[in-house]
């Protein structure tokens, strides 16, 4: 069963490389729905937050929450929150009442937006400018973890470092884009793979799973075929996946 995962993990990132990031015009969005499908672990935490009788105090709550956030999953990570105003002091209430606010205003682009890629960029500056004026003013000096939320916000890779163990390297690099370049190119991935490779080390490529990703990521088609047809014990994925890179013009 593991072994069909980590051909459909392969697969859906072609997938997000070569055929939809040329239609969608931004990537990153893209790139949070392939890890948002393949990392459900997240959830699956949030059902036991959830179902403890204090999910604020639960010992895994913050994590969630932070889990939610370094996917793009805002939505979900500002329902989580809602469950705090209940456990935390009086005092602490309206702090997190403010980060609801910031995850509130935070700006996504779809194709669907009236407003242009450019102008997104501008939105996006301005409310990442204000993450960082709030931290500057020490809003939340006094609660350790809606701090480094903000700090997340604000775009400080060294609060990404620190929340590095809720995730695999490319987890860490699509979070990374989100919250300093979300509107990268496909050309732009390889400073940001190789910076997550150094930041997690032996464990970016200890497996043959984690080496074909670095190679999709590259987005060497004929170097992954080759070390495709080499790591699997058969030519089914190699072929089908020639056949779909053939079919939208990408093997020339």
């Amino acid at each position: 069963v593991q072994a069909l995962l980590d051909l459909e993990l392969i697969w859906n990132l072609c997938e997000v490389l070569f055929v939809e990031a040329a239609q969608a015009g931004l990537l990153v969005p893209l790139l949070l729905d392939w890890v948002h499908l393949h990392g459900s672990h997240v959830e699956t935490q949030a059902q036991l937050v959830l179902s403890s009788s204090n999910p604020g105090q639960h010992p895994q709550y913050w994590d969630t929450v932070l889990g939610f956030v370094l996917q793009g999953r805002i939505g979900e990570a500002r329902q989580l929150l809602s469950h705090t105003a209940s456990s935390v002091p009086p005092g602490s209430r309206s702090l997190v009442k403010h980060m609801d606010t910031l995850l509130k205003r935070m700006p996504f682009y779809t194709p669907q937006h009236t407003f242009s890629l450019a102008e997104f960029d501008l939105r996006w500056r301005h409310w990442q400018e204000e993450c960082q004026s709030v931290l500057r003013e020490g809003a939340f000096a006094s609660h350790q973890h809606l701090e480094l939320l903000c700090k997340i916000l604000a775009g400080e890779e060294e609060a990404l470092m620190e929340s590095r163990g809720l995730m695999r390297w490319y987890g860490y690099m699509v979070a990374r884009l989100l919250y300093s370049h979300p509107t990268a190119k496909p050309s732009e991935l390889q400073h940001y793979v190789q910076a997550a490779c150094c930041v997690y080390g032996n464990d970016a490529a200890s497996s043959p799973l984690d080496q074909l990703l670095q190679v999709v990521f590259d987005m060497n088609l004929h170097q992954l075929l080759k070390d495709c047809s080499l790591a699997l014990n058969n030519w089914w994925f190699v072929a089908h996946l020639s056949d779909l890179l053939h079919h939208c013009q990408q093997l020339q």
